[in-house]
This record gives C-alpha cells, structure tokens and sequence, in this order.
C-alpha cells in the first residue's frame, strides 16, 4: 500500500459500512459524528476487510465474545473477549478478519464531543490525550470489564431508542465511561495548572495535524504563538517529558507506522515526519530504536 487515507465519520461509513437500500438506518443523522452499537451490527454491514485507515474519531471497542484481528499503528493484536481497544484521532489501523459469532460494543465519538454543549471536560481532559496507555489494546479484570460493558451498554440503549434521544444523557454517560477508561491509563498526566493543559493539548493537536512540520518544537512554539521554552516547560509540567521529546517520540512512531502499514520508501517518510534530511531521519531512528528504518521494516515483514 502506498499511502494511507484519513476518513471523516461520514466517508468511513460510506466506504466501509454501506448499508442495503432500504434496510433501517444503523447511523442516526442527529448525531453525524456520534453513535453506539453492538460490535455485531457493524460486522454484519462491514465491508472487510478494512486496508490501512485513520479516523478523525474517537472509538471504543469491548469484545464480549469471538475475536478479530487488527494492526493499530505498528503493532499487531488478536482482540479477544474482555479486551477493550481504545483508537484515538489519527491512529492508523486495520481490521483484517473478524471471527464467527464476535460480539460486544463500538462507540464512536469527536475529540470535542464531550467538551462542548454541556459536555464534560474534567471528565476526559483533552490532554487525556497524549496521556493515553502506550498500547490501544488492554485486558480488562472482570469486574472492570463488567463496568465498562454496562456503561456501553446503556449508551447503546439510549443512542438506538425509537424514543426521542436526550442529547445530555447520552454526553453524561460518555463522560462517566471515559471516566472509567482513564482510571486504567498506566502514564497518568502530572498534576498541572490549566493552562499548561491547554496548550499541552494544543501542542498535541498540532503535531497530529501537521507532523510534517520542518524543524524540531521550537518551530511548532512559533505556531501556537508561545516562546520554546514556555511550551517545554508547559508539556514537562503536564506530562514529565520536554516538548522535544514528545516531538521526537510521536515522530519516530509515526514512521514506524508508515514503515509497517505502507511500501513508501524510506526518503519519503522521513520528509512525511518533518525530517528535512533522510540522513538524519535514518539516525534519529537507530539512536530511539535500535535498528535503522529498513533494518524495522525487514523485521516486520519476516516476523
């Protein structure tokens, strides 16, 4: 594959979700960027398997029963019963088979979903963000499993009511379920003032936005109209790290993402990544992982 696209919730499903003509409509039009279902719904519809993707969304996946397959970004996961798989905005993932008989649930929502009209923002903090688990996909203790499931599981209820739909209800559940979600984060953002918050969230936004960016934070501080080091000491304050790291970190996994999940040559992902010079690229990567990109990529394709 040679490139990967990025979907709005509206292309995704006119793409990969296409239902029957005639059939009752699965996707509520109120709330064209929101919606839950059972995880069997979505199957029975989808148009599989799904090639390289991103999504502008939020999704929440929790397997009850079965199983299916997917790469998120680099890695490769069997998500099974008591699994939940958490994909931000922009992750690139797949969904390459789905076993027989799977179940459970799939919500679907925007970044500013929460926060806006009477949502939540303590709830899910846009900094939760880049506080996130290093892996999208955890196994769940029962208890916690349960919990999550029945907080999926009235969202569903309320979303798919023939009944009028109460817009605030559904937005207190999403918050009380990510709420959940991020008691299981294992990097737990720093205890912070709000505006480190903010622009740590903003400094976050735009590197997923424009990762391309030439020059290293100092050029992404000039952007968001702050000096470097008061968006170094921002980000250290609300996560721990610098912004260079953080920089450094979110461009190295994108390119082992485009190493995986793409045929572009190495040249090009440096440029796709903000590194104006593949030399450099090609260092930085074996300084932070070990092996050069082509060295990762061969790896990959023999493991």
């Amino acid at each position: 594959m040679d490139d990967i696209k990025t979907y709005s919730t509206a292309a995704f499903q006119d793409r990969f979700l296409a239902q029957e003509e005639g059939a009752d409509p699965l996707f509520r039009l109120r709330f064209p960027d929101f919606f839950c279902f059972r995880l069997e719904e979505v199957v029975a519809v989808a148009a599989l398997p799904i090639p390289p993707s991103r999504e502008e969304c939020f999704n929440l996946l929790a397997v009850e029963r079965g199983g299916y397959h997917t790469r998120i970004d680099f890695r490769k996961y069997y998500v099974t019963a008591g699994d939940l798989i958490v994909l931000r905005p922009g992750d690139v993932f797949t969904v390459d088979a789905v076993d027989s008989g799977t179940s459970g649930y799939i919500c679907h929502f925007p970044p500013d979903w929460l926060s806006a009209q009477g949502g939540s923002s303590v709830a899910f903090p846009e900094v939760a963000e880049l506080s996130m688990p290093t892996s999208p996909h955890m196994h769940l203790d029962p208890g916690v499993f349960t919990t999550i499931g029945h907080l999926l599981g009235r969202l569903h209820e309320l979303y798919t009511s023939a009944t009028t739909i109460e817009e605030n209800l559904l937005r207190a559940y999403l918050s009380t379920l990510m709420l959940e979600v991020n008691c299981l984060n294992v990097r737990v953002a720093l205890p912070a003032s709000s505006a480190a918050r903010r622009l740590t969230a903003r400094f976050g936004r735009l590197i997923r936005q424009h990762i391309d960016l030439p020059g290293g934070a100092g050029a992404y501080a000039k952007r968001l109209h702050v000096s470097s080091n008061h968006l170094n000491k921002s980000v250290r304050e609300v996560l721990g790290c610098s912004a260079t790291t953080l920089l450094s970190n979110r461009r190295i996994d994108e390119a082992k993402c485009l190493l995986y999940q793409t045929n572009l040559p190495v040249a090009h992902i440096a440029t796709r990544v903000g590194f104006a010079d593949a030399a450099y690229f090609i260092r930085r990567f074996r300084q932070l992982c070990g092996y050069t990109p082509r060295a990762y990529r061969k790896m990959i394709e023999t493991s």
